[in-house]
């Protein structure tokens, strides 16, 4: 797995989070243009996917 940060909170100049990930996007042809950590990572979204069900049409 090649996670990397994607997100550093900081308190009282203090790094106390570092929040680890992948991501990608694509283009309409589904192809990568962008790129942080390993795209190809395989993910389940489980719980997560009900956020995304806003976004149906």
């Amino acid at each position: 797995m090649s996670y990397k940060a994607l997100v550093e909170e900081f308190r009282g100049g203090v790094l106390e989070n570092v929040h680890l990930g992948a991501l990608c996007g694509v283009n309409d042809k589904g192809e990568v243009i962008y790129e942080v950590g390993n795209a190809e990572h395989m993910t389940f979204l489980r719980s997560q996917r009900n956020r995304f069900k806003l976004f149906q049409s």
